[in-house]
């Protein structure tokens, strides 16, 4: 992952410059598992378990700041993308964005959805108790 971002801030300095302007530098893609564990990363210093940093945090760490493609996510990306999702409606939106990619949904995938919503529901459950006790007391 290291390579790739070092490659790419390369070609833009390049082009900032304006040497080599005109030279097209090929850039190998990082793996699949490599971007997941960069992700991984990310959402494990910026989020918690139960406050996941959702799919916005992640896709713009890996999209905007890391420059990385939407077409080198694989499984294991997107696995990872469902991880840090907030809310069970940033699970289905993963699953399109999965099946706008032609990659298959495993069965991995969606007991990570029902993970999210169990953690979702639970802290909503929790909140409206906490609101039916401070309004009765």
């Amino acid at each position: 992952m290291d390579a790739y971002r070092g490659s790419i801030d390369n070609k833009h300095d390049e082009d900032d410059d304006g040497t080599n302007a005109s030279l097209e530098l090929i850039v190998p893609l990082p793996t699949d598992r490599d971007i997941s564990n960069t992700l991984r990363a990310h959402r494990d210093r910026h989020g918690t378990r139960q406050k996941p940093i959702g799919i916005v945090k992640g896709l713009q760490h890996l999209l905007q700041d890391l420059q990385v493609p939407a077409t080198a996510f694989g499984e294991y990306t997107f696995t990872t993308l469902l991880t840090c999702c907030r809310t069970p409606q940033e699970g289905r939106r993963i699953f399109k964005l999965m099946r706008d990619h032609n990659h298959e949904i495993s069965s991995y995938s969606w007991s990570i959805l029902v993970d999210v919503r169990y953690i979702y529901y639970t802290c909503w459950l929790f909140l409206m108790l906490l609101f039916v006790i401070r309004t009765r007391f």
